[in-house]
């Protein structure tokens, strides 16, 4: 993210690395939805691509790139900070609290900046479904009471937007 064209894998290479490393893999919309490209991809939630639908998916450089959580990628989570500010608070937390040395072997195996925010990609044992673990009141719509996410997980049955998704593919 935010390295000049050149200076990182194409989504291609990446999405077939992901493959190889058992990842499910999907392609997002290039439309600033975060939404898959595929009307059905929840099969890919079950089995992961093959390559050649991934080499189909993945020739257009303007393409998402989307990672499937749970059993199909290995008990694959990710924790998804949407901002730094939340990101940089529970880092501190889990510091005064003992768990430095864990947030420094997460950081160590998968940390992704995002333009605004931080994600933790990482394998265990026990998977759950993916939560919300804290919002705040929207500043953008006070009157609507709507909630923005701060921190969630994505676990059994989610995705995540991974780098170098490009053009107008919103992470």
């Amino acid at each position: 993210m935010g390295s000049e064209a050149g200076d990182s894998p194409n989504t291609h290479v990446v999405a077939l690395g992901a493959l190889n490393a058992g990842i499910s893999v999907i392609p997002i919309r290039a439309d600033g939805s975060k939404a898959p490209a595929l009307r059905r991809w929840t099969n890919y939630q079950q089995e992961a691509a093959t390559e050649g639908e991934a080499e189909a998916w993945f020739q257009n450089t303007d393409q998402g790139l989307g990672f499937v959580c749970g059993r199909v990628s290995g008990n694959l989570e990710c924790v998804d900070f949407d901002d730094r500010d939340s990101y940089e608070a529970f880092r501190a937390r889990a510091s005064e609290v003992g768990l430095g040395l864990l947030v420094e072997r997460i950081e160590a195996g998968f940390l992704e900046l995002t333009p605004n925010g931080v994600r933790w990609a990482y394998r265990c044992a026990v998977i759950g479904g993916s939560q919300k673990l804290a919002c705040r009141p929207s500043v953008l719509s006070p009157s609507k009471k709507g909630l923005k996410t701060l921190i969630e997980i994505k676990g059994e049955g989610g995705y995540f937007i991974a780098a170098p998704s490009a053009g107008t593919v919103h992470c």
